[in-house]
């Protein structure tokens, strides 16, 4: 799952144990719909058409949306009851970062940041020592980026 956290509601999951009994895919499906609707919408940007805000709500807590009903393969062939509705709050949060120094042979020299941080911009120093704290030799070493959406691996030489 993409997504550090979903929580649901006492009586979601009370409504979705007896709906699960009727369709046996349902868990599967609804899986599906959050790894792949919900993540293009939420962490990449892309309006899929698929999920709309609800604005006159009134929350403060976090923005409330409704997702266009999600194919539940159980339920495929049944007309307009082919799919199901979802409404849910989106707390746009923390993101897992991490920035890791990697050697030529690929094996990692120091971990620089390995946290939950927000978007935003960030500088982050490295002093040329390994995890251990120890100096390390002069020479070419590769930096890599890591968050839930994104990675990215560059090329960088450390000269003492």
């Amino acid at each position: 799952m993409k997504f550090r956290e979903v929580v649901r509601l006492q009586e979601f999951e009370r409504d979705f144990k007896r709906l699960l009994m009727k369709y046996n895919t349902l868990e599967e499906d609804l899986a599906k719909f959050i790894d792949r609707q919900l993540f293009i919408y939420h962490k990449l940007g892309l309006d899929n058409r698929g999920v709309f805000p609800i604005d006159d709500l009134g929350s403060t807590t976090a923005p409330v949306f409704k997702a266009k009903k999600f194919a539940c393969r159980s339920l495929k062939g049944r007309g307009v009851k082919s799919g199901i509705r979802v409404i849910y709050a989106y707390h746009k949060g923390c993101d897992r970062v991490e920035l890791s120094v990697f050697d030529v042979t690929g094996r990692l020299v120091r971990t620089l940041v390995d946290e939950d941080k927000q978007p935003m911009n960030y500088r982050v120093f490295w002093n040329g020592k390994d995890n251990a704290g120890s100096a390390v030799a002069s020479g070419v070493y590769f930096y890599r980026l890591k968050t839930p959406t994104f990675t990215s691996t560059k090329k960088m030489t450390l000269l003492h």
